[in-house]
């Protein structure tokens, strides 16, 4: 599952990009890149994150998947 989301502000703009994978009983993975840029600048700053844990260690750790987390 992928989501984009956006903030648009009067003198910058935000944007998260999440890719989510879940491969059922084995692995859940996030990847979040999030973007900011200041209006009259001439840099955007990027910040990226990867996380990964197997689904037992996150189920003993009190994950409990909702229907967000659900792909049918």
């Amino acid at each position: 599952m992928s989501q984009v989301r956006f903030r648009v502000m009067p003198n910058a703009w935000f944007a998260l990009v999440r890719y989510y994978l879940r491969v059922d009983n084995v692995v859940v993975r996030l990847f979040d890149t999030r973007l900011y840029h200041e209006i009259g600048t001439d840099y955007i700053l990027r910040e990226f994150k990867h996380q990964e844990g197997s689904y037992d260690a996150l189920k003993k750790a009190g994950f409990n998947p909702s229907s967000e987390w659900m792909l049918s």
